[in-house]
């Protein structure tokens, strides 16, 4: 376990922890004001988040999980207002918290390589949101608020058990989407 708590690095602008063997990290009581990347990754033996102390880093831009064993995230991650860059790819994650929504700085997000079901369409809130990468899990579709997002410029879904007519669905959304665009609205004229 990494117990690093009432621990402050008042300059320290990355903290890259990838490839050991933590099993717990503590962030609370953690005062890193400048930290700017955190990167967990690889580390096989971390099966969970702290539920609270995410606001101790309140200029997290990038926060990489990738390749653990995480079965749940903590909604507090909430907390990160500045996050830009979201890689919890290749972990346990049957669900995700829909507070992540509230990340209205988020552009990159990548939940591949889980067990993620669905995702919740509250995170249609991630206003900045430009890459979405959920390819290889258990989606059975997408919600009509995330495909609402005129934001995104990359949705990645392959690997997933989407059946042709939700694919259809969603080839119909945009092909709508697009002609709404291009045919100009009679209240416009």
């Amino acid at each position: 376990m990494l117990c690093l708590s009432q621990v402050s690095f008042p300059s320290l602008g990355t903290l890259d922890l990838t490839a050991n063997r933590l099993s717990a990290v503590w962030t609370e009581g953690w005062q890193l004001p400048l930290l700017s990347r955190l990167n967990l990754s690889k580390n096989r033996a971390l099966t969970a988040l702290p539920e609270a102390g995410w606001a101790g880093m309140p200029r997290l831009r990038e926060l990489h999980l990738s390749m653990c064993a995480l079965s749940t995230l903590p909604p507090a991650l909430a907390e990160l207002t500045a996050l830009r860059l979201l890689d919890v790819s290749g972990n346990l994650l049957a669900s995700a918290p829909a507070e992540l929504g509230e990340l209205h700085a988020l552009k990159d997000c990548d939940v591949s390589c889980n067990q993620l079901e669905c995702l919740p369409s509250a995170w249609a809130g991630m206003t900045q949101l430009r890459r979405l990468n959920a390819e290889n899990n258990r989606l059975t579709g997408l919600p009509r608020e995330i495909l609402d997002m005129h934001t995104l410029e990359t949705i990645k879904i392959k690997g997933n058990p989407l059946t042709m007519k939700q694919l259809e669905g969603v080839d119909a959304y945009f092909q709508a989407q697009i002609l709404k665009s291009q045919c100009p609205s009679k209240s416009a004229m």
